[in-house]
């Protein structure tokens, strides 16, 4: 029996689908395909490094051995947008919301479909980080990069703009959130310290934050880089702040392990809410601002307010 990933969206997104479907199929020992129909049929004008999404888990140690499918499933897909437990159980497919165990033996899973965005994951799967953002091969100009940002007195900030831009589904980070990071990164290191700032529209940084133009900084080129490369650049700075994107998530969990000061979007009780982490994946150590632009946010520690001058 074989158990179909239907895969989508960026590196972000793929790493949690690509785990969760590795852990399904352990746990119903079944052979795992992954569909990548998704990047075949998805418009190109989406603004991003190539105009579209690509495939990035090839090279990758944990899912390169995995044969590939490109046929279409509509139905599964329109299937994963309707919370109908019996729909699910008729077309044996495992989602967000009907990942449970405890039915596999029910269903004989056929498809996985969803976007399994939770930090409890990495638990389930047994896999290690280091294993997970497993490099394989990089550019021969990735050693330097990384040298030069260990090296220095550095703070990184991912900001995801693109696809954010142009789908309203997507809630950007705003420049309240942006202004009070960067406040508190900068504000116990020396004059010395350098700006990394890493996003997917490089070229549109000082439209969207121009006060970025008066720090010592890098515009980090995407087009140098992998995603995993540039998850790996991002997690070596002393400091990280990150855009509410599963991308940025992944970097921030590295800079964690790493032992690093991670800024992420949190609001005050670490509750779903738009443009911030939930609960679900919000880790205890990171420095919680809420992404609020209608107002001047505040730092959250741990889910406690403090003070900001």
């Amino acid at each position: 029996m074989t158990l179909e990933l239907l895969l989508q969206g960026g590196l972000g997104n793929q790493l949690f689908q690509g785990l969760a479907a590795l852990n399904i199929a352990k746990l119903t020992d079944q052979e795992l395909v992954i569909n990548c129909h998704w990047y075949r049929r998805q418009p190109e004008s989406r603004h991003e490094v190539n105009g579209f999404r690509v495939y990035e888990l090839e090279n990758h140690p944990l899912f390169s051995g995995y044969r590939l499918s490109y046929k279409s499933r509509k139905l599964v897909r329109k299937a994963y947008d309707l919370k109908l437990p019996s729909l699910h159980k008729e077309l044996r497919l495992v989602s967000d919301y009907s990942n449970d165990p405890s039915i596999f033996s029910q269903i004989h899973p056929r498809f996985v479909s969803g976007y399994f965005q939770t930090k409890q994951l990495l638990d389930a799967t047994n896999i290690n980080l280091t294993d997970i953002l497993n490099l394989g091969v990089y550019a021969k100009i990735f050693p330097t990069y990384m040298q030069e940002i260990q090296e220095t007195e550095s703070i990184g900030i991912h900001l995801r703009l693109g696809d954010y831009l142009q789908d309203n589904n997507f809630k950007l980070i705003s420049s309240n959130y942006v202004q009070i990071a960067l406040y508190e990164a900068f504000k116990d290191l020396s004059k010395t310290t350098k700006l990394y700032v890493f996003s997917d529209s490089i070229d549109l940084i000082y439209d969207f934050f121009p006060q970025i133009k008066n720090l010592d900084h890098i515009l980090v080129d995407p087009v140098l880089f992998t995603g995993m490369e540039t998850i790996h650049l991002m997690a070596q700075c002393q400091k990280l702040i990150l855009s509410h994107s599963t991308f940025s998530w992944w970097a921030g969990v590295l800079a964690t392990e790493k032992g690093n000061t991670v800024y992420a979007p949190l609001n005050e009780g670490r509750t779903v809410s738009s443009g911030n982490f939930g609960p679900e994946l919000a880790i205890s150590t990171w420095i919680g601002i809420s992404n609020r632009p209608d107002e001047i946010g505040g730092v959250v520690g741990n889910g406690k307010p403090k003070s900001h001058h």
